[in-house]
């Protein structure tokens, strides 16, 4: 599911993986990934992974204190 919240996009979908099976991933949207990065590891924001382009957007990770990540996406792909 994707809601539209402006001024951003939040999208749950379901795991593919047995291990987490009955889990949802959390993402949040945003236009320039690159520069909302920046911004929240400049409040103490801890991301578990760099920003990947998987073909249909770029996508990161940051870390949830007492759970698993939450994952932000820009759509454009252009940048890497």
């Amino acid at each position: 599911m994707i809601f539209a919240l402006p001024p951003g996009e939040l999208g749950i979908h379901p795991t593919e993986s047995e291990a987490e099976e009955g889990r949802h991933q959390l993402y949040l949207m945003c236009d320039d990934i690159e520069a909302t990065v920046e911004e929240l590891k400049a409040k103490g924001v801890e991301f578990t992974r760099g920003v990947r382009n998987e073909g249909w957007g770029l996508l990161t990770a940051m870390r949830i204190p007492a759970a698993a990540s939450c994952f932000s996406i820009s759509r454009d792909t252009r940048r890497r």
